[in-house]
């Protein structure tokens, strides 16, 4: 079952005031998530703001003096360009099928702010799950790291809301749990001879119909360099200089980073297209899909 929250922000009582950025920022637990709200407001007239909180909304703080009851936050204002900060906990958003993780959020302003951000902050050893379908929606602007938590940020500006956002993920261990167990069937006798019989099968027509290897990294003839960060551009320049693929626990060593860094690094560059990964067990091969890029890298 998906949980659709929605944050009903700014009431009538505030309509008059400029609604400069909203800022959400999700820190996900197994099932629960944090949530910290930031407003901007200029030209303000009015002497309180109103809000609806997510329904289940609890533990709600805030350093300004404030009263919260039947899902209804309320703040006094004295002063014409304000910031309003609080938080509070939002239960039970965070559904799981297995090993399999989904946060959903539905979020609906009803004045448009000139700008929004939402960041979701990934519980720790988490990583976003790799299928068929999209992990993330919508395309999300970035995938930073904190050291130890994956965080997916989004970022418009007078954004077209309601809008729908949602993060498929999974731990890393049981990602690799599961790739284990796939493997140990194998061990059964009859599933050694189906492989050793498609392997010789396999070979003799590789041998009939051979063809020559399809270039692993697409030949495309540049790539913006802005749309690259610093850590990014580091990562393509290792990949240029081995001419190959690399697997992505050797590229943790050469780098000296976190593996959660690492990881959430490639991600970005995998949903910018610079980069094809492949899973080779606990493992993965790296590649470059870019070759030559429009600027140096090491400027």
């Amino acid at each position: 079952m998906k949980y659709l929250l929605i944050l009903i922000l700014l009431l009538p009582s505030v309509l008059s005031a400029q609604v400069e950025k909203v800022t959400l920022a999700d820190t996900l637990t197994e099932h629960d998530a944090l949530e910290s709200v930031h407003i901007v407001l200029t030209n303000n007239t009015q002497d309180h703001f109103s809000l609806n909180l997510p329904r289940g909304a609890k533990d709600v703080t805030s350093d300004l003096a404030h009263t919260f009851e039947n899902d209804v936050l309320n703040f006094s204002l004295e002063c014409e360009s304000c910031l309003i900060e609080f938080s509070y906990t939002l239960p039970n958003v965070v559904t799981e099928q297995g090993d399999v993780h989904k946060f959903t959020r539905t979020v609906s302003i009803p004045v448009t702010p000139l700008m929004f951000e939402y960041d979701v902050k990934l519980p720790q050893g988490a990583v976003v799950q790799k299928s068929d379908t999209p992990a993330i929606v919508p395309l999300p602007s970035g995938i930073d790291t904190d050291g130890s938590h994956i965080i997916v940020k989004w970022s418009d500006h007078s954004p077209k809301l309601p809008a729908i956002y949602e993060i498929t993920f999974a731990s890393a261990e049981a990602q690799e749990k599961n790739i284990g167990e796939f493997f140990s069937e194998f061990e059964e006798w009859q599933a050694w001879t189906l492989m050793i019989f498609f392997g010789v099968l396999g070979f003799i027509l590789g041998v009939l119909f051979s063809s020559p290897k399809k270039s692993y990294a697409a030949q495309i003839s540049s790539i913006p360099l802005h749309l690259l960060s610093p850590d990014e551009k580091v990562v393509v320049q290792v990949l240029q200089k081995k001419k190959d693929a690399v697997m992505q626990k050797d590229l943790v060593k050469e780098l000296g980073w976190s593996k959660s860094k690492v990881s959430a690094v490639l991600s970005n560059l995998e949903y910018k297209k610079v980069i094809d990964r492949e899973k080779y067990g606990r493992n993965a091969r790296v590649s470059l899909r870019f070759i030559n890029f429009n600027e140096r890298l090491d400027k």
